[in-house]
């Protein structure tokens, strides 16, 4: 096992710790918690630019909605894939001070577990913050239609069939 991969491992069981009171389960480099019919995800996504001896990572905030699905989509049976099977995401980094796209990195213990712990209080304010934000079919069809998301056109039209039930 490689000093980076060790180091990965590290910030992922810190996280997990972390994250777990608040009822997320780790799976793989994943991290999941169940919320009615979304399932809401922290990904931590390894850069190809880490090397033997140092670890360069983001963190991934997804929510997905089993409601909004069988509106896209009402012959689906199969549901949630993973945490890139979403209608929300964003990377960590834009809730952050940095307000961009921000990649983490770490050469050593310490640093490993000061990232999981700067990276566990994020996830604690600004991103549960906005996994509440998209914690209902109505905010995640309005953040679709805003043509943030993906199918706007559908998500718009769903909204105004919704609307008029």
């Amino acid at each position: 096992m490689s000093e980076s991969t060790s180091l990965l491992s590290i910030i992922l069981k810190q996280l997990s710790i972390c994250l777990k009171p608040l009822g997320f389960k780790r799976k793989g480099h994943t991290l999941v918690r169940n919320q009615d019919d979304l399932i809401q995800f922290v990904n931590v996504q390894s850069s190809t630019t880490s090397r033997a001896d140092r670890v360069k990572f983001t963190v991934n905030l997804a929510v997905y909605s089993e409601s909004v699905n069988q509106l896209f989509d009402p012959g689906d049976d199969i549901g949630c894939r993973g945490w890139l099977d979403n209608h929300w995401e964003t990377r960590l980094g834009y809730l952050s001070e940095v307000k961009g796209d921000f990649w983490w990195s770490a050469c050593n213990e310490d640093e490993a577990v000061r990232c999981a712990a700067e990276i566990a209080d994020l996830i604690s304010g600004a991103g549960m913050a906005e996994f509440t934000r998209y914690s209902s079919t109505m905010a995640l069809l309005t953040y679709i239609a805003s043509g943030r998301g993906l199918k706007a056109e559908r998500g718009q039209e769903l909204i105004l069939e919704l609307g008029a039930s």
